[in-house]
């Protein structure tokens, strides 16, 4: 695997665990101080919600698809 590629995969990775749990109610202030250890960095409130965004975008999209067709 390309090593810019594993980068891409991890940061999306990131952007799924951060979206999900703002979407289970962690506040985004819990979020940013759960993934700073791991991380490294300090991931910020901002950063949170655009993920959670995101996700909620990518969920409309997968819901209103029409039945019996899986998305590219």
């Amino acid at each position: 695997m390309i090593p810019a590629e594993r980068g891409r995969r991890s940061e999306r990775a990131l952007h799924v665990a951060l979206a999900e749990m703002h979407v289970q109610g962690f506040s985004t202030r819990k979020v940013t101080r759960i993934t700073e250890q791991p991380c490294g960095f300090e991931v910020t409130s901002s950063q949170v919600s655009r993920a959670a965004a995101q996700l909620g975008e990518a969920l409309v999209v997968r819901r209103e698809r029409p039945l019996g067709r899986t998305p590219t």
